[in-house]
């Protein structure tokens, strides 16, 4: 029966790449993708640049950002059409995030209202589960 192989899942597939040793003829490309436990395509896998069009974009939703750092992906999209540029939501939440520019939103704080409500749900079924049992 096989080892378990301890301590590779939390390695990055850029750190694999880097100890993989193409000139090493005693053992192959692909096995040594085995041991590292790296699939062979993620080895060859070059990512392509971004393209001039999206980099252009990144520059506007940047400019943009720094005047309202409140807007979020939709209404930063809704801004670009508004100026001529055919771009969809997706786009600029894939260039936003990829930018590190999140809307600066307060959120609706969802995990405070449920906490609250919950309780209350449970303090309610509890009481009235008591005067049925009466």
């Amino acid at each position: 029966m096989g080892k378990k192989k301890v301590g590779l899942a939390e390695w990055s597939v850029e750190k694999c790449r880097q100890l993989i040793e193409p000139e090493l003829s005693a053992i192959s490309i692909a096995r040594q993708c085995e041991l590292f436990d790296l699939a062979r395509s993620s080895y060859y896998y070059e990512p392509c640049p971004e393209s001039a069009e999206n980099l252009a974009l990144m520059r506007l939703i940047d400019e943009q950002y720094l005047t309202t750092p409140f807007y979020g992906y939709r209404r930063m999209a809704a801004h670009l059409r508004m100026e001529g540029h055919g771009v969809g939501e997706e786009r600029i939440r894939r260039l936003m995030r990829s930018h590190g520019n999140h809307g600066d939103g307060l959120g609706s704080n969802l995990s405070e209202a449920t906490h609250k409500h919950s309780k209350q749900g449970a303090y309610r079924l509890s009481v009235s589960s008591e005067k049925c049992s009466d």
